[in-house]
């Protein structure tokens, strides 16, 4: 794959790009800049490059630097993270006690077919081909576990602007239907 940057004329001359672009820079010394193409590998050195660094490339375009590309790949993309937006997504409507540290932990991935609107599972790891169809509606659900008025009214008056609002949209329908009830009357 190959990217287009612009960068300056000096800098594409010297080889060592300081600043780059990657549609026409909106400035008064737009007739110095040229666009340039360069290969994925550079382009995700010079994303990863600090701000005061410059890159230095040889006449063949290639950088300075040659290792392989999983090499590359470890120096570059295996740095810790401190989250995983997958296990964020996970654990933001759970329990804390549900919640899981890591992707493999996540017992079923969940797909909704857009053009279908037919919702799918799988475990994690496993093919495509693997999945089971899931059907989800609100005929379905358990409302045995509903609470009462009282333990609505018990649970929301510990809560604030912000936790109110969070706190009402994980009510069931008729759930909402009682509290709503209560205070229209």
């Amino acid at each position: 794959m190959k990217i287009n940057i612009w960068i300056r004329k000096e800098e594409a001359v010297s080889g060592k790009i300081s600043k780059f672009y990657n549609t026409a820079p909106q400035l008064t010394s737009w007739p110095d800049y040229f666009q340039v193409t360069v290969s994925q590998e550079e382009f995700a050195k010079l994303v990863g490059m600090e701000k005061n660094d410059s890159m230095s490339l040889t006449s063949s375009g290639r950088s300075e630097e040659n290792y392989t590309y999983p090499q590359f790949v470890e120096k570059h993309y295996k740095k810790e993270r401190k989250s995983d937006w997958l296990v964020e997504q996970y654990n933001r409507n759970r329990n804390q006690e549900d919640w899981v540290e890591t992707r493999e932990e996540i017992p079923y991935i969940y797909e909704k077919n857009p053009d279908t609107g037919q919702v799918y599972r799988r475990k994690s790891g496993d093919k495509h081909e693997n999945r089971e169809k899931v059907s989800v509606g609100v005929a379905e659900r358990d409302y045995s576990g509903e609470k009462q008025l009282e333990q609505l009214m018990d649970e929301m008056k510990d809560k604030t602007g912000g936790e109110f609002l969070t706190w009402f949209h994980k009510l069931t329908k008729n759930e909402q239907t009682k509290l709503a009830a209560y205070y229209n009357d």
